[in-house]
């Protein structure tokens, strides 16, 4: 007997601070071909095989795209580990795919914030930096009027956006070759001005971020153990992750 199918969770990809009615989720519609097991010699001659035209649905996904509005759904919802800090503190967000839901939010109401002008101001932010990955710029690139819309505007809240796309280039590059890139920059920003890190995506993306940052802390850090500095900042929730997979 099969084991009844567990809940999904989605991060959610708006502010309630902006919107407390509206609950946004960005998802990823799972369809997949169907692969047939059997070789060329062992198919019926005679039947025409229909295997390919067969795909397998992401139950979750496709559930939520065939729904019509009007229709009841059945949720829960839990605490997040993404809470951002006073505007003064640097954020450094790292997302692939549809882990970018939780900064969409985050940048949301950072725009919203300093173009309101009622509170705070652009220079009352500290340093922004958006990291994210997908395989294609014209494919998969979610968000991407959000994400440059904040960066070039005087007024928007990222200071810097780093895009990694996977297939664009015969060389994949990945996020984590991005902070590698910018080691210098981050370290600082973590180091002297207690940046918080945001990590959301896979379980393996998640992994090769933090041996990237592992390898940074090791070698800036004067105690050269990059582990050990990398798991304070697990402990304090300077460095937070949401993975899946």
């Amino acid at each position: 007997i099969l084991k009844p199918l567990q809940p999904r969770l989605y991060t959610i990809a708006s502010s309630s601070v902006l919107n407390p009615n509206l609950v946004s989720i960005c998802i990823k519609l799972e369809q997949e071909e169907r692969i047939s097991e059997a070789s060329d010699d062992e198919k019926e001659p005679e039947k025409e095989d229909t295997s390919k035209d067969f795909k397998f649905n992401g139950v979750y996904s496709n559930y939520v795209v065939q729904s019509k509005i009007g229709n009841v759904f059945q949720f829960y919802m839990e605490e997040s580990k993404f809470k951002l800090p006073s505007h003064g503190i640097p954020v450094i967000m790292i997302g692939v795919g549809a882990g970018l839901a939780p900064f969409a939010a985050f940048i949301d109401e950072g725009d919203s914030a300093i173009k309101s002008k009622s509170k705070v101001s652009k220079k009352d932010y500290g340093d922004w930096w958006c990291f994210f990955g997908c395989r294609y710029k014209d494919g998969d690139y979610i968000y991407k009027e959000k994400l440059e819309n904040s960066y070039n505007d005087k007024d928007g809240v990222l200071s810097e956006l780093k895009i990694a796309f996977s297939r664009e280039q015969k060389k994949k590059v990945y996020v984590q070759h991005l902070i590698e890139e910018n080691q210098e920059e981050l370290w600082s920003l973590i180091s002297t001005k207690n940046a918080r890190v945001y990590v959301c995506g896979g379980v393996a993306m998640g992994k090769a971020v933090r041996e990237a940052f592992t390898k940074i802390f090791g070698f800036y850090d004067k105690s050269k153990d990059g582990s050990k500095y990398l798991d304070n900042l697990l402990k304090k929730d300077i460095y937070v992750q949401e993975l899946w997979g």
